[in-house]
């Protein structure tokens, strides 16, 4: 008993550590995914957030240009504007081939014109928008030297020129801070020949280009800004999360620990079954025993017996006595054999083996055999001898006497004058199926799914407690893996007509 409750304790012990690592596991695994999804939408809103910058600034750059281009094609469109000579805006020299580049009027007041670029250039230099952003209008053909294209803009420009883009960007480190250079090409209209004509372009040609460079700070920071509440967005949904799976994850051990505390319960409950099952077998086979016993302990009785008269009388002969001796040490061993299948039966021995099921059934018949005799019970027998099992022997053998008693039992209370059991084993899909039917009639229809609940008995409570065919399925099912099921039959046998019982039990081979 000591070693029993041992393993039962380290059974359950092994089985809730098993479902609490699943349930640290599952917990673990499912805390990196999310760990990773928060932090893959992290990095995605950011890097959003920082080609939205980007564009932001872009299309900043796009409007500024749009901005300057109409300014120019408004002057354009006028052939230029004439403003009072300053310091700021004296006569241009580079506009000295244009008649009435200067003009006086009937005031007496002296203009002098400013063409699209000039006045476009006047614009750039004195004026920048709200977020610093400047603008230079250059070409590769100067016509004022003052217009000079830096080193990025000669490259943009070239690259109109090649016709390999009509506007380029780029974002780079531009005296001493990241910008977004911007530069988009001039194409020549009949407006900008009064000015360019003398350089030889014609209509349609690329006469330079307008380039816009905005500093990146304003827009920097403000990413930053907003990067930063994406961040600690991110954070609380994160910690939040961890929260709820602490608590998730609480709530889900007391869950198994209540399940698991049940299965305790009903474990011992199903072992109390199967011992009151088993003590309920033993008792009828204590008196299987006896009966057994009876009439090989009287014929050693009569054989010593009849040796010691023969012995007294000096009329003793040798092989006599030796044929003699040879009956009393058969019946010996055939009592031994029934102490042996008895105590295999009675000590419990759970260990999973292979074993041969044509001896199985041997040992089954062995314990049966003297109710099978005292009720005049006809025992069939269609055995396959080839058929092995990975299983636990002495629980199939438990099975096999509690649907047999009840077979027994039905038979002898409805008084049927040939009892007959039947009990075959055959192979299908590699699986060993054993058959145990009667012709009792069979089992009634309203009755017929309950068989297999625990105390559901049909018997006085006397004859029985309704544990056996419970006790069945759970060794069957739950202890080998394998199936057992009850159906009504009609068969014939010797030309005879017959209704029963038929347990089926399906197993798994070796």
């Amino acid at each position: 008993m000591l070693n029993t409750g041992i393993l039962v304790t380290l059974k359950l012990l092994g089985y809730i550590i098993k479902n609490r690592r699943r349930v640290n596991i599952f917990s673990i695994v499912i805390a990196i995914i999310w760990t990773l999804a928060i932090l893959t939408s992290l990095v995605y809103n950011i890097n959003n957030i920082t080609k939205k910058q980007h564009h932001l600034v872009l299309e900043h750059a796009k409007n500024a240009f749009e901005k300057d281009l109409m300014f120019r094609r408004w002057v354009a469109m006028h052939g230029g504007v004439y403003v009072f000579p300053t310091k700021k805006t004296p006569p241009s020299p580079y506009l000295a081939h244009i008649p009435n580049r200067d003009l006086e009027t009937t005031m007496g007041d002296k203009l002098t014109l400013m063409n699209p670029a000039y006045t476009l250039r006047e614009l750039m230099e004195n004026f920048s928008g709200m977020y610093g952003e400047k603008g230079h209008i250059t070409s590769l053909k100067l016509l004022n030297p003052n217009n000079k294209p830096d080193e990025w803009e000669i490259k943009a420009l070239k690259g109109f020129d090649a016709k390999k883009y009509t506007q380029t960007h780029e974002i780079y480190n531009y005296k001493g801070s990241k910008h977004l250079r911007y530069m988009r090409a001039l194409v020549v209209k009949p407006s900008c020949l009064k000015c360019h004509a003398h350089q030889g372009y014609i209509v349609g040609n690329t006469r330079g280009g307008v380039s816009i460079t905005i500093p990146m700070k304003k827009y920097r920071n403000d990413g930053i800004l907003e990067k930063k509440n994406v961040i600690y967005l991110h954070l609380i949904i994160l910690i939040l999360s961890f929260i709820i799976g602490i608590i998730t994850y609480k709530k889900v051990l007391l869950i198994i620990e209540k399940e698991l505390k049940v299965e305790k319960e009903l474990y011992h409950k199903d072992k109390l079954l199967f011992e009151q099952s088993k003590m309920a077998s033993m008792g009828e086979m204590i008196g299987n025993i006896a009966h057994q016993w009876r009439q090989p302990l009287n014929a050693i009785s009569l054989t010593s017996n009849n040796l010691s008269f023969k012995c007294m009388m000096d009329d003793v002969d040798n092989k006599l006595f030796q044929k003699e001796l040879g009956l009393i040490e058969g019946y010996a061993q055939y009592l031994s054999k029934t102490i042996d299948d008895f105590r295999n039966f009675i000590k419990g021995d759970r260990t999973k083996s292979i074993f041969i099921l044509i001896n199985t059934i041997n040992n089954f018949k062995n314990l049966v055999d003297s109710s099978i005799k005292n009720n005049y019970l006809n025992v069939i027998f269609d055995i396959d001898k080839d058929i092995k099992i990975n299983g636990y022997e002495n629980e199939l053998i438990q099975c096999l006497i509690n649907i047999f008693n009840n077979a027994k039992d039905i038979l002898v209370e409805k008084e049927i004058e040939d009892k007959f059991i039947f009990i075959s084993t055959s192979v299908k899909d590699n699986k060993a199926i054993i058959k145990i039917k009667d012709n009792a009639g069979g089992i009634p229809k309203d009755i017929l799914p309950k068989i297999f609940e625990p105390y559901f008995t049909t018997k006085h409570q006397s004859l029985g407690t309704g544990l056996g065919l419970h006790i069945t399925y759970n060794l069957i099912v739950d202890g080998m893996n394998g199936t057992i099921e009850a159906n009504n039959v009609k068969f014939k046998y010797n030309g005879n007509k017959y209704t029963g019982a038929e347990f089926v039990i399906s197993l798994t081979m070796s």
